[in-house]
């Protein structure tokens, strides 16, 4: 039987950007997280605190994003719009220039977001983008912080993949049962 293959190099297939398949899972160790992710973002630390994920596209790093799970409280004890701002300036201190933006909304899961854009620059004179968003549960539990880093100069690049990490996160059900015990 001869099998003939014929290469077209004028070819091309589109493919979408991910489909839900091409999504990676990510759970947070202590369990009151998960993330499902493109491929783009890789992991490069975790621990029970934090994790971290970089988002690169061949040899150059766009952006950095670190994850952390704020003690559980009750939805009427969350932080309100300012309470976050302010917390940003204070984390930032003499790096940070000025909060560009700030923004609410409700994520694909139905959990409050609120975000914000800051510029200002790393102690090696780095001009940088911090963007911070913090999820809060829709009862008692972890609040998620999000916080992106990336050079200035790579924000159009990046565009909203950092949203996208927003946009799928989830706050675990069963976490937040044991934080209620």
């Amino acid at each position: 039987m001869n099998v003939s293959v014929t290469y077209d190099p004028l070819l091309k297939i589109e493919t979408p950007r991910e489909t839900p398949t091409q999504l990676l899972s990510l759970v947070d160790p202590a369990g009151r997280w998960r993330l499902s992710h493109p491929r783009d973002w890789y992991v490069v630390a975790t621990d029970r605190e934090a994790t971290t994920l970089r988002r690169v596209e061949g040899q150059k790093l766009l952006a950095q994003t670190t994850i952390m799970a704020k003690p559980p409280k009750s939805n009427l004890n969350q932080p309100t719009p300012a309470e976050f701002e302010q917390e940003t300036r204070k984390m930032l201190g003499s790096q940070l220039r000025l909060i560009e933006s700030t923004s609410q909304w409700t994520n694909a899961q139905g959990l409050r977001c609120m975000s914000l854009v800051a510029h200002g620059a790393l102690p090696s004179g780095e001009q940088v983008e911090w963007r911070r968003c913090l999820v809060l549960p829709d009862e008692f539990g972890p609040a998620i912080s999000l916080t992106t880093t990336l050079e200035a100069q790579l924000a159009d690049k990046i565009e909203d993949a950092d949203r996208e990490l927003i946009d799928l996160l989830e706050i675990r059900p069963t976490a937040i049962a044991r934080a209620i015990k």
